[in-house]
């Protein structure tokens, strides 16, 4: 009842900017918004802690070449609330909670040397001309960390992902195109103006293609590594994920994820909101790229 209360007030507060304006507009869309509560649990929180994520005008970047060094990620469905916050959407609300942070750090080549995670796991990346080692280790465990090997080509750009016998083909700007099992193509790139507009993945049961949008007049995020292939050029706007061909589920979208992103003051991303839409009931699925979550992110900067 109170998250209701609360959507109706803001729905009515930007209504009331139109009010006395000669000229008709269009009907206002019910924001997308982040509601922090002041204590522990979901009730009894007051309007000024609400951050609408519409509309919202960055700043102008006034610093480059910065690298992450922390991002916590915030998701839904948790029974135990970490730092709670409630993401109030047109079709639904759902309490967010504090899932997993990472701490990054780099050596003096500026690579990618390790990754801490809170819940007490780390990866560590050794590097030689043609090979990259990535060791995982687990503090609450005794056993001998797992060692991968990871082969590089002659840009340093890894022949196949982790953990897969996929193998990777990258355009000359270090972008992947396409991957491939054996003589079948698997998953093939779609790149324009340097960002990564669509991918398509053969499969016996269907194919699947994932189209993004983006905000062209924003640089993306920074990548911690770059050796799975370089990241889109600019800030993800919206993706939408269809089916065809499937004995399954009907053609069309089945998922749609749209990014809401909040600045800091020297116009880097401080935060990003993801807001899925499930297009198709019958599909199941998602990414870590399409469900509910917040990301903040913590930088470097020279």
């Amino acid at each position: 009842m109170k998250t209701t209360m609360l959507y109706s007030l803001l729905f009515l507060m930007m209504l009331g900017v139109g009010i006395g304006c000669k000229k008709e507009v269009e009907p206002v869309k019910p924001p997308v918004v982040v509601v922090t509560p002041p204590v522990s649990g979901t009730a009894n929180w007051p309007v000024t802690n609400v951050v609408s994520l519409t509309n919202i005008v960055p700043p102008v970047l006034t610093v480059a070449n910065c690298r992450l060094v922390r991002t916590v990620q915030k998701l839904g469905g948790f029974s135990l609330l970490r730092d709670p916050e409630i993401l109030i959407t047109p079709n639904y609300s759902l309490t967010m909670s504090a899932a997993d942070g990472i701490n990054y750090t780099y050596d003096g080549q500026g690579r990618l040397k390790s990754k801490y995670f809170d819940r007490n796991d780390s990866l560590t990346y050794s590097y030689t001309s043609d090979s990259i080692r990535i060791a995982a280790y687990k503090r609450s465990s005794s056993d001998v960390p797992p060692l991968e090997l990871i082969q590089l080509n002659t840009d340093g750009l890894a022949v196949r992902n982790r953990g897969s016998q996929l193998l990777n083909e990258y355009n000359n700007e270090g972008q992947i195109i396409r991957q491939y099992f054996g003589n079948r193509t698997s998953y093939r790139y779609k790149i324009d103006n340097g960002n990564e507009i669509e991918v398509r993945w053969f499969s016996t049961s269907g194919d699947v293609v994932t189209q993004t949008s983006y905000y062209t007049d924003r640089p993306n995020l920074p990548a911690p590594t770059s050796i799975f292939g370089k990241p889109s050029r600019n800030l993800p706007k919206q993706l939408i994920k269809s089916i065809y061909g499937s004995e399954l589920y009907d053609d069309g979208p089945v998922n749609q994820a749209d990014y809401y992103y909040i600045y800091d003051a020297r116009g880097l991303v401080k935060r990003r909101v993801t807001v899925l839409t499930e297009r198709n009931r019958k599909w199941t699925f998602a990414t870590s790229e399409e469900i509910n979550s917040i990301i903040d992110y913590t930088y470097e900067c020279p």
